[in-house]
């Protein structure tokens, strides 16, 4: 297990005796034909204190041939632990897109359905929501906006529609907060968009924590991060906000936060798209769906319930 506070990189223990982890199991994964097999693009592993952990396979994945090909992958970390699993590759004319069987709910539906005393209902943004009617979102229910300030590793970029988002949903009488989107790999890079996202605030205030978004499990190993590692980076993300006077929230999906993130003292944002939550653990916000419809936003958006009854900063 991880240890109970993070701050730089332990040497690995010789009695490491934790397998290495699958963050993407790579399993009916497609690669074109005539093109070069490389497994390593196709999976997601990554191991509790070993940053670098090494894959293998046997099997054939003939890429000149169209055809279905099981193989058999391990991956193993410098303590000898290991994980192998089954998997089945694809060889298409054509990769397709990820499908998403997820169906459109309307913000009115959405409420009804979870209504609760304790219960705020609101929605997070970004550049791909486009220009936002901010006074017919607070008419339609919505009382809270979350919005992304940014993205990037050690290059960043602001959210082409931040200053407009933050500028009318706060003219709008919305409560608002900021997520960054981080491809971070290192605590350095982690402070250095902490001090970003505290230059583009310039002291204003929030309703909610600095939000630390960070999704890349899909190739986790590219980033050259143990879990130990990437958990000790949101410290440092977090350490560095306080610094600047903002409290700060952990997003991820039940899946990651049941088995990558640390989360006891770290309010969370949970990212769960069921009509019902399973999730155990203690979180403040749920973002419930990702194909949500409302009045002043003409493209899908997420929705999320705030549990006032939970506030954990």
């Amino acid at each position: 297990s991880l240890p109970d506070t993070i701050t730089e990189a332990v040497p690995i223990p010789s009695d490491d005796t934790t397998a290495p982890i699958l963050t993407n199991d790579g399993n009916g994964a497609q690669v074109q034909i005539g093109t070069v097999f490389n497994l390593d693009n196709l999976v997601g592993y990554a191991d509790d204190l070993d940053p670098h952990p090494v894959l293998t396979y046997s099997g054939n994945v003939d890429t000149s041939a169209y055809g279905s090909y099981p193989i058999t992958a391990t991956v193993t970390d410098s303590s000898g632990n290991f994980t192998t699993w089954n998997l089945t590759v694809n060889v298409v004319g054509q990769v397709s897109a990820p499908s998403d069987n997820q169906s459109t709910e309307y913000f009115s539906d959405f409420v009804a359905n979870h209504a609760g005393e304790n219960c705020r209902y609101g929605i997070d943004v970004s550049k791909w929501q486009a220009d936002i009617d901010f006074n017919a979102v607070r008419d339609a229910g919505c009382s809270f906006v979350l919005m992304r300030i940014g993205y990037g590793g050690n290059s960043i970029s602001a959210d082409q529609y931040y200053y407009q988002n933050m500028e009318n949903a706060v003219n709008a009488g919305l409560d608002v907060g900021v997520y960054f989107y981080s491809t971070a790999s290192t605590q350095e890079e982690a402070r250095f968009q902490a001090d970003w996202i505290a230059g583009e605030l310039n002291g204003r205030a929030l309703q909610f924590p600095v939000v630390f978004d960070w999704e890349s499990f899909s190739n986790f190993q590219k980033y050259g991060m143990s879990l130990y590692d990437l958990n000790a980076m949101y410290d440092a993300f977090a350490d560095q906000m306080a610094q600047h006077g903002y409290p700060t929230m952990l997003y991820s999906s039940k899946s990651r936060l049941g088995n990558i993130w640390r989360t006891e003292g770290r309010p969370i944002w949970l990212a769960h798209y069921t009509s019902y939550t399973n999730y155990d653990g203690d979180y403040s916000i749920w973002q419930q769906s990702s194909h949500g419809r409302i009045n002043g936003i003409s493209e899908e958006v997420d929705f999320n319930i705030l549990y006032t009854d939970r506030i954990y900063w």
